[in-house]
């Protein structure tokens, strides 16, 4: 990314986000730097004045006026610091935000994809590191600063090359004298920027190459840090110390640490190589100005207060001159951080979204066709599913059984439109589901997955996944879920924080966070209602007491019950069958045990003692 673009890119942002932060921190950058001369005139007319031998009220009153003005300025930027930082935390958030709001929104096949995670990461290291839209308003508020820093001096030092005299005394004084010595201290200047600028560029594409070479090392830092800094971390917790991960994980974290500081230190020892020629030349620029000017000076071509005008000016200018080289170094870097930020934000949804309304159909009559569905996964060319071809209709209960990796969580995701097939169609009432408005599509569907989350809210909060809930519907929903008992211990009943990011927050078994996410899908009231082994962490005497009450629970509502455990089977009107991607027996309880033969006779037989 240009420097143009990155600009372009950040002032549209900003704009957006918080329109008064970039003026206010740029009027902050403009008044500061005009601070320090307030100081410089000040004191080169009070050096005046005394080597004049005026009054002594009259040089009094010249310090209060630069005392007053420089406290006035410094003040003035104070305030506007102040409204600046308040707005950088607001504009900060904004875009953790932005950026949240578009992860949350990708696709979830797009999300998944190796190129996208990594993009991500990307875009998430280079905020972290030099890419962050604060810090490169800052820089362009700095470029600014520091460019009416150099006019300041400007302004100051200018008269100092009209001043001159007679070619009179040694050669060397009078070559100051002359225009030559104005032109051979611009030179010097040159020259010292020429070299800034290649320095600059060089420790830019050395900071640049570190952090490319690190971005893996960082990722896995990152991930073992938090096992080291998260020690309360209950779901890490207890796995670390019931095998006693703890050393396994700091070897790897030092690993990754020695990896990042090897690449670090060979950076920063080049680094200092060109960080000491600027030293050079940034000095050999300010002896060859005091020179000039004290030469002038002793040739009474200036005023002794003069001097300490053009020498503080000389001395700011030079500096001034190598900021805006590394001002320019640093937002240029700045820019190919937020190259991986853009490249972030520019990534497409590419699931098609109809337009088509879904039919408000008062019979309730829906009915799913799958028709000759293969999927295969992002960065993958294995088959999951392989010519699925089934009807689902809605007031039937299905289940979906097989052994772990059989492709039934995979049939669920295409059905949901969380993925498109590979080949084949998905059809809902005759119509390809791709048609259909997604947001209306999405709410024919209540599903617990089997790796289901519930989210640091309250209880009621993640039933009705909203601020907003009916509390009669809530406790409802809970109850039909089973989860009354242990709701009628907590102080603040639905109310109650979940987990331990609150100070009054619980934690939950296994058992009991599945029977919340089972109130969840109630509590969304969809005309198809989806278990993806939901109750896992239960035994099967359990899991089957869920199912069998699950089961009056939605009424004439589809239910499909996805397990590699057979209690859900005897509910249903239609048992599926799958195995490496096929469906590869269907039909009732009855039918299928008439087959000894078959996977679903065996899967039975083997666990027929848990449901006698």
């Amino acid at each position: 990314m240009t420097n143009r673009k990155a600009v372009h890119l950040v002032l549209k942002i900003v704009h957006k986000l918080c329109p008064s932060f970039l003026p206010l921190l740029i009027l902050m950058k403009i008044s500061s730097a005009a601070v320090p001369y307030v100081n410089i005139v000040g004191s080169s007319i009070i050096i005046d004045a005394l080597f004049q031998k005026k009054g002594f009220e009259q040089i009094f009153q010249y310090a209060l006026w630069m005392m007053g003005l420089s406290f006035v300025l410094s003040m003035f930027c104070w305030g506007i610091d102040k409204l600046v930082n308040v707005r950088k935390y607001l504009l900060a958030e904004q875009v953790q935000k932005m950026i949240s709001q578009k992860g949350l929104t990708l696709d979830y096949e797009i999300l998944e994809k190796k190129e996208t995670l990594e993009c991500i990461h990307k875009a998430r290291e280079g905020m972290n590191t030099n890419g962050d839209i604060t810090v490169f308003c800052d820089r362009i508020a700095n470029m600014i600063g520091v460019m009416a820093d150099i006019i300041y001096a400007v302004i100051l030092f200018i008269p100092v090359f009209f001043a001159v005299g007679a070619s009179t005394g040694a050669p060397f004084f009078q070559f100051i004298q002359s225009h030559f010595g104005s032109i051979a201290l611009n030179l010097i200047l040159v020259g010292q920027l020429i070299f800034l600028g290649w320095s600059q560029r060089r420790m830019g594409a050395l900071q640049k190459q570190t952090f490319d070479i690190n971005v893996d090392a960082n990722r896995h830092y990152n991930y073992y840090m938090s096992f080291l800094m998260d020690s309360s971390n209950y779901a890490k917790g207890k796995d670390v110390r019931m095998y006693d991960f703890a050393d396994t994980i700091s070897e790897r974290y030092k690993k990754d640490v020695n990896s990042i500081m090897k690449v670090f230190r060979q950076m920063r020892k080049r680094m200092e190589k060109y960080s000491f020629l600027n030293e050079c030349c940034s000095a050999v620029y300010t002896i060859a100005s005091y020179v000039y000017v004290g030469v002038k000076a002793g040739l009474g071509l200036v005023s002794i207060g003069s001097v300490a005008r053009y020498v503080g000016a000389f001395t700011k200018f030079s500096a001034a001159l190598g900021s805006v080289v590394r001002t320019y170094t640093e937002i240029s870097i700045c820019a190919q951080y937020l190259a991986y930020f853009q490249e972030f934000m520019d990534i497409k949804n590419e699931k098609y979204n109809g337009n088509l309304s879904i039919e408000k159909r008062e019979d309730g009559e829906y009915e799913f066709e799958f028709c000759d569905v293969s999927f295969s996964y992002p960065n993958s060319v294995e088959p999951v599913l392989e010519h699925i071809s089934m009807k689902v209709k809605v007031g039937k209960k299905m289940s979906l059984v097989g052994p772990n990796g059989a492709g039934k969580t995979t049939f669920i995701k295409l059905l949901c439109r969380l993925y498109d097939p590979t080949e084949g169609q998905i059809l809902l009432n005759g119509v390809d589901i791709r048609q259909y408005n997604y947001s209306e599509y999405i709410q024919l569907f209540s599903v617990v997955f089997q790796d289901f989350k519930l989210f640091t809210f309250s209880i009621a909060e993640n039933v009705a996944v909203s601020k907003e809930f009916d509390e009669k519907k809530v406790r409802s929903c809970l109850q039909k879920a089973g989860f009354t008992e242990r709701l009628g211990t907590l102080k603040k009943d639905i109310h109650t924080s979940l987990y331990k990011l609150e100070r009054d927050g619980v934690e939950i078994s296994g058992g009991e966070a599945q029977k919340i996410a089972i109130a969840r899908a109630l509590y969304k009231d969809s005309p198809l209602v989806i278990l993806d082994e939901p109750t896992s962490a239960l035994d099967p005497q359990s899991e089957y007491e869920i199912y069998r009450s699950f089961d009056r629970l939605v009424g004439e509502k589809t239910a499909i019950y996805i397990s590699h455990r057979m209690s859900s089977c005897r509910f249903c009107n239609q048992i599926l069958v799958f195995d490496k991607g096929r469906i590869v027996q269907q039909g009732s309880h009855d039918k299928l045990m008439e087959n000894t033969d078959g996977l679903y006779y065996q899967m039975w037989n083997a666990q027929a003692q848990y449901y006698e």
